[in-house]
């Protein structure tokens, strides 16, 4: 007689075995090599948010000495700090100091025909045009010997043909040290042979000679006009050996340089001035000084005032 406690049916007979259970899965296969791998947290396309930019909309990086690579953008530590004339004198010295025979030598070339065509100058012009002669005044029926000077007039055309020969001089010669100044505010070797290649010199000797007739009829019109023609002109030479404009377009280009930047050109042009001055007021020597410096920091604001960067 059976148990009425003992479990009846199909799964509850206890003549039948326990269910056998299923056997394991195999496992997933690995991921193929050929896939690329996930980005690292925060480098998505463009940039996440927190992120180091370092997407591929991001911009490029910065290289050490703050200029943009690739056409990016200034990095933060570039030229931010506004344009100073007196940080541009003291660029000049510290670039001069630091290599002084860069400048010094072609210098002492510049300099001693620029002395031997003030000698000739001296001698053809300011000693027979501008020289004392003897004559016999009367005064009161008394006739008296004396040294008689030109009229005011006479001097003015003298002297302004003067300057203006020497001014066409000067320029042609200091063009190759206008070009060695540029390269030294880019950072660039400085060498004799560079200072003298990869510029037009017709152009130079054009533009020497515009700037020295303007100066020269700018002196004979009572002088001030032609330390204004000198004013708006300095920065010619580099744009001629500089930019490789013409000589009328590098006038241009100084004049609207000039005016547009009035108070930092006149200010520059007139600590260079000073500067020139004291070099002169030693024997001349000190020009051999003065006048590199000055080119440098000249070079320096025709830079900086263009939006340019220089070398640090």
């Amino acid at each position: 007689m059976s148990d009425p406690n003992e479990p009846t049916g199909p799964e509850g007979s206890a003549d039948q075995p326990a269910p056998t259970p299923p056997p394991p899965s195999e496992p997933p296969p690995p991921p193929s090599s050929d896939l690329p791998p996930p980005p690292p947290p925060g480098d998505t396309y463009g940039g996440a948010a927190g992120g180091d930019g370092g997407g591929y909309g991001a911009p490029p990086p910065a290289s050490p000495d703050g200029q943009p690579a690739a056409g990016g953008q200034p990095a933060a530590g570039g030229q931010e700090a506004p344009y100073n004339p007196t940080e541009a004198l003291g660029y000049g010295w510290r670039k001069f100091s630091a290599s002084p025979g860069t400048l010094l030598i072609p210098m002492i070339v510049v300099w001693v025909g620029i002395v031997v065509t003030v000698i000739i100058v001296d001698f053809l012009i300011i000693q027979t045009l501008l020289g004392t002669h003897d004559c016999t005044k009367t005064f009161n029926g008394i006739s008296v010997s004396g040294q008689c000077s030109p009229s005011f007039f006479v001097q003015l055309i003298g002297a302004g043909l003067a300057i203006g020969i020497i001014t066409v001089v000067s320029q042609i010669l200091v063009a190759g040290l206008y070009k060695g100044a540029a390269n030294i505010a880019d950072g660039k070797s400085v060498s004799l042979g560079q200072m003298f290649d990869d510029w037009d010199k017709a152009q130079v000797v054009i533009a020497a000679v515009l700037i020295a007739a303007a100066t020269a009829i700018g002196t004979i019109l009572c002088y001030i006009p032609g330390v204004i023609v000198g004013f708006l002109t300095m920065y010619t030479m580099l744009f001629v050996v500089d930019k490789k404009l013409s000589a009328v377009d590098a006038i241009k280009a100084s004049f609207e340089l000039v005016t547009k930047n009035f108070g930092n050109t006149f200010v520059f042009w007139l600590l260079a001035a000073i500067v020139l001055f004291i070099g002169a007021l030693l024997c001349g020597i000190g020009l051999l000084v003065a006048a590199p410096v000055a080119l440098i920091g000249l070079a320096y604001t025709y830079r900086r005032l263009q939006g340019e960067p220089v070398a640090p």
